[in-house]
């Protein structure tokens, strides 16, 4: 069986809106006329992907760069709509905030199911465990493909994500929005910024809250806000600046996001019927986090010194009908805790006119977590199986300490060639101690020591005023770690990669044009896999490969227009990898030897692709749309089961004026229908299951800004 998505969009009709929409709101010519010169060209953006500010297109990597009023025009909430709109990235989404089984993919690299992340996910240098934070005041998001373990470290075997916020002002600002929307929701959000002290204390309060009754109707009791999800953001930054070259930048977030868990249907219900499920148990799903940071960045001339303090603690809780049946079947809890302490210090050359650029740094953290993993057999299930209903815990703690050491430079020749090279040593320790004896299973302790050399290397050509060619080699590395739910203690090994890349990065005539292309091929090595949907033990596969093409471009024709555009091919299939069968026991039934060589990655497709415009008139109109197109990607090992492209357009139109604004908004326009995660249960004798994405949804908000 192979789901086969109907599409409903035509890509000729789409094109067709687009035109028709361009010709409707296209500035007249005499008012383009009346603009200047700096008006009509792209914004050029600075970014710090690379540790130190940099014009986004000079840096020799392939990357995506929006800025915070890209983020606002096209109405980015969450990380699932962020994603959306750059090539070559997808997430799968298992269910609401806290889901552990989430996974976002760069380039065919991903995480598999309640693996550690294999994209880093960093807000203002800090690094986040999770990947489910709304997107709050924000100034820009780079997101960085390939391996970015050098300068970042863990976590970054496919790529990292960097969300940047805006900063305390030393001048009053502030704005105020409230929106409400279809499925009866409601949002607020509202920032404040302003001196303490005028000369040299700032600060910053940022907050969203918003509420819904979800999308989801539960067939076994007619409930039809089965979800409501209710999500709440607070953000607060103080500045200081007792002397002209030191700043010290002190943060606080909270933020608390609480659901029900209702979310999966029968796979062929996601054509007909996709937003009704049918469970006895409709679940709970919680996430809580509360973080602090203190950088200091004192800049000495010739370098700069950076400091970052962090203590976070993120508490997630998940507990869900695991069979999706109106049965008294099986259920899961799981309950994950973290506490997390780092230190990183940081030196960087701060001469824009020497050749050599140069960075070094010290980075270490200790974390400790806690799990509590519990399954429930039900009375329906017990009878079944002939086995004692009630519930089965797993406990496990771990506690790591790890320590990096890392450096980079750069030396630019006199005929314009620029090489850098850098090098990461990067070790983590890791305890692990587990009872499982309330489920029949073993207790015990173990530990395991897990390191890795990771090099860079990049050359790239600067004797173009508006080209730059780049190519790179580096390597990716996440540690390995320990299985829980079964086989507890059990360790896996560490995972890595090695990305070749070439590119190009071009500005055309007065800047109102980039367009970057770049290729890569990925060797992926040691993939840590979930190796069955019902048994959750984590090991190690042989190999994979992964190759592919992106295109991105930006272009300005007219003053107040702005069109933004991508592409992405990706190819990613198992080189070897051979699972062993099992005899089945403790309720499990057993399962085949097979060989997934030669298969495709689950959970990448095979084309991403954006393209979306911007416009705003001096009157105060403002109009923009996205349309998005992911392709085929396969959901399960065997590439048995796979998802058909689909299309996806986001449309907003507003007014703006003396800072009043009004804006009415659509998303999934044409209600188009698709899965967003998927359950294989076949071996169970349970079938196929399917998490379907948002349906269409409208709305409207008001605000003002000071």
């Amino acid at each position: 069986m192979r789901f086969t998505h109907v599409t409903h969009l035509r890509i000729g009709t789409i094109l067709a809106l687009y035109l028709a929409i361009g010709l409707l709101f296209a500035p007249q010519p005499a008012l383009a006329q009346e603009q200047t010169q700096e008006e009509m060209i792209l914004e050029t953006i600075t970014v710090t992907a690379a540790k130190r500010e940099t014009d986004a297109q000079a840096v020799p990597i392939s990357m995506t760069v929006l800025s915070g009023v890209d983020v606002e025009d096209a109405g980015l909430v969450t990380l699932e709509d962020l994603f959306y709109l750059m090539p070559n990235i997808h997430l799968s989404i298992a269910g609401p905030a806290a889901d552990i089984a989430s996974s976002v993919a760069v380039r065919g690299v991903a995480n598999s199911m309640s693996g550690s992340p294999s994209v880093g996910f960093f807000v203002d240098d800090v690094y986040y465990n999770e990947i489910d934070l709304n997107l709050v005041d924000v100034e820009r998001i780079e997101l960085l493909r390939g391996p970015q373990g050098t300068l970042y470290g863990r976590n970054t075997l496919a790529g990292a994500l960097n969300i940047i916020t805006r900063k305390p002002t030393a001048d009053w600002t502030g704005r105020i929005t409230a929106g409400i929307g279809s499925h009866n929701s409601r949002e607020i959000r509202a920032t404040l910024s302003g001196p303490i002290r005028e000369e040299d204390l700032f600060f910053r309060l940022a907050g969203r809250f918003s509420r819904s009754d979800g999308y989801f109707t539960n067939a076994a009791d007619n409930d039809d806000a089965v979800n409501e999800p209710e999500d709440m953001d607070v953000n607060l930054r103080f500045r200081y600046t007792p002397t002209p070259d030191l700043t010290l930048d002190l943060g606080v977030d909270a933020l608390e996001y609480t659901s029900r868990y209702t979310e999966y249907v029968p796979l062929a219900n996601i054509e007909t019927d996709p937003h009704t499920a049918n469970v006895d148990y409709k679940g709970a799903s919680e996430k809580k986090a509360l973080g602090t940071h203190l950088k200091a960045d004192l800049d000495r001339g010739a370098y700069k010194l950076l400091s970052i303090t962090t203590l976070r603690r993120d508490d997630n809780k998940l507990d869900h009908d695991m069979d999706f049946t109106p049965v008294d079947g099986q259920r899961q809890l799981y309950q994950r805790d973290y506490v997390t302490a780092s230190q990183e210090l940081r030196m960087v050359s701060d001469n824009s006119t020497s050749p050599f650029q140069w960075l070094t740094g010290l980075y270490g953290f200790k974390e400790t977590q806690d799990h509590n993993l519990t399954y429930t057999l039900g009375q329906d299930f017990a009878a079944m199986f002939g086995i004692p209903a009630g519930a089965m815990p797993v406990l496990g703690e771990s506690d790591i300490l790890g320590a990096a050491i890392f450096g980079e430079g750069s030396y630019t020749f006199s005929n314009d060639i620029k090489l850098t090279a850098g090098l990461r040593y990067d070790r983590e320790t890791q305890d692990f101690s587990y009872d499982g004896t309330g489920s029949g299973r073993p207790k015990g302790e173990t530990d395991a020591v897990f390191d890795a050399i990771l090099p860079k290397f990049v050359a790239s050509y600067t004797g173009f005023s508006n080209i730059l060619p780049y190519a790179n080699v580096t390597r990716g590395y996440k540690a390995g770690g320990f299985n829980l739910q079964n086989n507890p203690g059990q360790k896996f090994d560490p995972e890595y990669t090695w990305n070749y890349e070439a590119g190009i990065k071009t500005q055309w005539p007065e800047h109102r044009l980039t367009l970057n292309t770049s290729v890569y091929h990925i060797d992926w090595t040691d993939m840590q896999v979930n190796s069955g949907s019902i048994d959750f033990v984590m090991d190690n596969a042989a190999s994979a490969s992964s190759y592919g093409v992106e295109i991105e471009l930006g272009y300005q024709p007219v003053a107040g227009l702005k069109i933004t555009g991508g592409f992405a091919y990706n190819r990613t299939e198992f080189d070897d990898y051979r699972i062993e069968g099992t005899s089945g026991g403790g309720g499990l039934p057993p399962r085949p030897a097979q060989d997934f060589s030669g298969k495709r990655v689950p959970n990448m497709p095979d084309y991403t692709a954006r393209l979306g415009f911007t416009w705003r008139n001096l009157s105060g109109v403002f109009t923009g749309m996205d349309y998005i197109y992911t392709g085929k990607a396969y959901k399960s090992f065997d590439n048995f089961l796979s998802q058909s492209g689909y299309h996806l357009v986001n449309s907003r139109i507003g007014y703006e004026k003396n800072g009043f604004e009004i804006y009415l908004w659509t998303k999934n326009l044409f209600d188009e229908e698709y899965g967003t995660a998927f359950v294989d249960f076949r071996s169970m004798g349970q079938g196929l299951w399917a998490r379907p994405g948002n349906p269409r949804t409208f709305g409207l908000s008001l605000g003002y800004r000071f």
